[in-house]
């Protein structure tokens, strides 16, 4: 019997770019995951948004970053709602760069996003209004609007090296590029490092890969978008 697409896993890479990031530094930054052949979503700084939706191929790759872990309440709604105001309603994805429990989902449906991938979904005491797969960690709490968590990476060799290919059966979702303190350059090499563990997996076990922004309509099992996985795993 054929394993379903599920079975051999599924990935997504998000890569916070700099917010100092150029036109010319989001082309090149672009330039390296064409190469691959493996689609990146893009968690680019409010202010950023603009330069990334006119330099990028595939506008739906671009996903808003959220990412002030030190407010708070209402504090914390205007961040939201400054930060969607740049988006503009354009973007389904945003990405939030905190530990913080998520907060004020309204405002996110409200500006047009449908998921939202954070560092860890907190417990909370309701369950999601949909069912998600099993082994993907994610949960819809707010019609709408999913949520997904991103995986830690495992580590092999005593513990010294990160091994962050997709696992079977699992949704692995891969936070990369910049940090807080990176260079650009170190986010780059952060990023071409990812790349070359999930293209590898693409290619030998057929992982599927995706956007951030084509999660919401695979989790509520509607048509799935071109299948960039096996596109690369036959060529």
């Amino acid at each position: 019997m054929p394993r379903s697409p599920r079975d051999v896993g599924h990935v997504v890479i998000c890569c916070r770019v700099p917010h100092t990031a150029s036109p010319a530094d989001a082309t090149r930054w672009q330039a390296e995951a064409t190469s691959r052949g493996v689609p990146v979503t893009w968690s680019v700084a409010p202010e950023a948004v603009e330069t990334w939706l006119e330099s990028c191929d595939t506008p739906s790759a671009v996903a808003v970053q959220i990412g002030n872990a030190t407010v708070h309440g209402s504090l914390q709604r205007e961040e939201i709602r400054s930060c969607l105001r740049h988006a503009g309603g354009r973007l389904a994805a945003a990405v939030v760069h905190n530990d913080r429990p998520l907060d004020h989902r309204g405002l996110f449906v409200e500006g047009g996003i449908e998921i939202v991938a954070t560092h860890k979904l907190h417990a909370v005491d309701r369950q999601s209004r949909r069912p998600p797969p099993a082994g993907w960690d994610c949960r819809c709490l707010q019609w709408g609007l999913w949520e997904a968590g991103f995986s830690s990476p495992r580590r092999r060799l005593f513990g010294l090296v990160e091994d962050r290919r997709p696992q079977a059966g699992r949704l692995t979702l891969l936070a990369t590029g910049c940090d807080d303190h990176d260079r650009p350059d170190a986010g780059l090499a952060k990023l071409r490092q990812t790349l070359v563990q999930v293209e590898a997996a693409v290619r030998s076990r057929g992982v599927r890969a995706s956007l951030l922004s084509d999660l919401p309509r695979q989790l509520q099992g509607g048509a799935a978008p071109e299948d960039r996985g096996s596109i690369l795993a036959a060529a």
